[in-house]
């Protein structure tokens, strides 16, 4: 008994212990096979998973990934068993007229979108299931809905963490999580490189001796960001920023935004906004947006890195009278009025494309 309803628990994290657990079942109900299926339900057709399930033996096998509910003799209520003879289709007409399984199967949970059943069969040729079979089972019956239900809530759980890191990740800027000490907590794809750079440590977690201002690569913070961090989160200092500057004159602003991502655990997050060109498929953004012909994109993507019309002409190649036309199209088809409008609208679609991660 306490090796099954371990397994069901621990099913969460692994479907082999569900597996596990449905052999000791097995074992313990003579059954020969057990399985656990998940029914969803909607406005189309049901949808029937089959979860977990111990090895068949023979003929058994051919019954599986079958909506339970097929075999009953009527609807169930929660925690109710039905017993049942099932024949397996298509095995009259290979093999002869073979016995039906004898087959026991209970209604673990419903909800409006989903119900849970569990089933167990034997051998045509062993004795059917009868009531007292069934009663013998309860015990697991809540036990099985406590694990199904907090499998679904740590997979829901698992899915919004996932989306929520993808989200994070495809920011174009970087992105990192910190403590007062300099230890990471997380970083998003453009962070990594930040991070290396900005959080150098020794093996025991903390900031290397001296860090200050100065940082590998060229790059010179305008204040020591190990100072920023333990002001912010050893304090109720309000969000702090630096300025870095690197080698042939590339910039980045860093916000430092206090934060408690572990309840009493302070760490602060830290956003690194590089000046660099626009992603890859600003482009086609802006086409499918606003319209804009290769020539605008190409404009609108230079001016969203901050430079001024006359040096955009040169990079570009175009003369000062066709920029001015194409600036003033763009205005029109985006809504805005001035360059610095543009370059807000196009930083704020910018910050959710992927672009190319900051460079180590």
């Amino acid at each position: 008994m306490h090796e099954t309803i371990r397994g069901l628990y621990e099913g969460m994290l692994d479907r082999a212990a569900w597996r596990r657990s449905l052999a000791s079942l097995c074992e313990k109900s003579g059954s020969v096979q057990a399985s656990i299926y998940v029914i969803e339900l909607g406005d189309g057709p049901a949808r029937v998973e089959e979860i977990a399930h111990t090895t068949s033996i023979g003929t058994e096998r051919a019954g599986l990934a079958r909506d339970p509910r097929a075999v009953l003799a009527g609807p169930l209520v929660v925690g109710q068993w039905q017993v049942t003879l099932r024949r397996v289709a298509g095995i009259a007409d290979g093999f002869g007229n073979l016995p039906p399984l004898p087959t026991m199967t209970c209604l673990v949970d419903r909800s409006p979108r989903r119900e849970i059943y569990l089933t167990l069969q034997r051998r045509p040729d062993q004795i059917p299931y009868d009531n007292t079979d069934a009663q013998a089972l309860d015990w697991v019956v809540p036990h099985l809905r406590q694990a199904m239900a907090l499998c679904q809530r740590a997979q829901a759980e698992a899915l919004a963490l996932r989306a929520s890191i993808d989200v994070i990740a495809r920011l174009q800027y970087a992105v990192l999580v910190a403590r007062a000490n300099g230890t990471l907590i997380v970083a998003n794809t453009a962070g990594e490189a930040w991070a290396r750079r900005l959080l150098p440590q020794e093996p025991n977690g903390l900031f290397v001796n001296g860090l200050g201002t100065q940082l590998s690569q060229g790059w010179r913070l305008s204040r020591s960001l190990p100072e920023v961090l333990r002001l912010v989160c050893d304090t109720n200092a309000p969000p702090q920023a630096i300025h870095a500057r690197g080698s042939e004159g590339r910039t980045a602003q860093i916000v430092i935004v206090p934060m408690r991502p572990g309840g009493e655990t302070t760490a602060a997050l830290v956003a690194i906004h590089e000046n660099r060109g626009a992603p890859l498929t600003m482009n086609t953004i802006l086409r499918d947006l606003y319209a804009l012909t290769p020539a605008e994109s190409r404009l609108a993507s230079l001016m969203m890195t901050g430079i001024g019309l006359p040096e955009a002409c040169t990079q570009l190649g175009v003369k000062r009278e066709t920029s001015r036309t194409q600036l003033k199209s763009i205005f029109t088809k985006t809504g805005t009025g001035t360059q610095a409008q543009l370059a807000h609208l196009l930083t704020r679609i910018g910050s959710v494309l992927s672009g190319p991660p900051g460079s180590a």
